[in-house]
C-alpha cells in the first residue's frame, strides 16, 4: 500500500523538485508503512469493539509524523563547496505575487503543501496546550528549523515559509480547539 501511494502521489512530487535524497526517500517509505499500520490497526480495532488506547495511538502517530517532519524538512542537499551562507537566508515574500499565479500547478503546490504539512503539527499541539502556548510552541519550533536548514546547508530559511507552515499551523490548532469546543468527544483536551 505504502509503494502504491508514493508512486502515484508521492512520487511524482519527488521528480519534480528533485532535492530528496535516497535516506529520506526509504525514511518516507517507513513513516508511510508505520502510518498505515496504526490507521489499519485502530479501525480494525474498532470494528471488533476492542478498547482503542487514543492516547497510545496518538504518540505513536506523533512520533512517526515528526520523523516524517524532520526528513522533509532536512531531506535536501546542496554543494558544500558552493556554500555561502547568506544565499540560504531568504527575508523577501514573494507570496503577493504567486497570488496572482495560482493558475501555476507548481505555485498551487508549493503553497498549498507548505500549508497542509503543518496541519498535523497544530492538531497535536493543541491536543495537549492550550491555544495559545500550542500557537507560540509551533512558531518557534518553524523559526527553529528554518533557521538550521539555512546554517546547516540542508535546505533555506525563507520567510514565505514560515508564513505558510505558521499558517498550516494555525489551522490545526482551529481545527482540534473547534473539535474538542462543538463535538465534546470522550477526551479531554488538557487546559482547554
Amino acid at each position: 500500500m505504502s509503494m502504491i501511494i508514493n508512486t502515484l502521489i508521492l512520487d511524482a512530487l519527488m521528480d519534480i523538485f528533485k532535492l530528496m535524497m535516497d535516506v529520506v526517500y526509504l525514511l518516507n517509505r517507513i513513516t508511510l508503512t508505520f502510518f498505515l499500520y496504526y490507521l489499519i490497526k485502530y479501525f480494525y480495532d474498532k470494528y471488533r469493539n476492542k478498547k482503542i488506547d487514543k492516547e497510545y495511538l496518538v504518540k505513536n502517530l506523533a512520533i512517526i509524523y515528526f520523523v516524517w517532519l524532520i526528513g522533509l524538512l532536512f531531506g535536501r542537499t546542496t554543494s558544500l563547496p558552493q556554500y555561502n551562507l547568506m544565499s540560504h537566508f531568504n527575508f523577501s515574500s514573494y507570496l503577493p505575487y504567486w497570488f496572482h499565479h495560482l493558475d501555476n500547478y507548481l505555485v498551487l503546490l508549493y503553497i498549498i503543501g507548505n500549508i497542509v504539512v503543518f496541519i498535523p503539527f497544530g492538531l497535536l499541539l493543541r491536543y495537549y496546550f492550550r491555544f495559545l502556548t500550542s500557537f507560540l510552541i509551533c512558531i518557534g519550533f518553524i523559526l527553529f528549523f528554518e533557521t538550521m536548514q539555512g546554517v546547516t546547508n540542508l535546505g533555506y530559511f525563507d520567510i514565505d515559509d514560515i508564513i505558510l507552515n505558521s499558517i498550516g499551523g494555525l489551522l490545526g490548532i482551529i481545527i482540534m480547539t473547534i473539535k474538542a469546543t462543538y463535538f465534546k468527544r470522550k477526551y479531554v483536551l488538557m487546559g482547554k
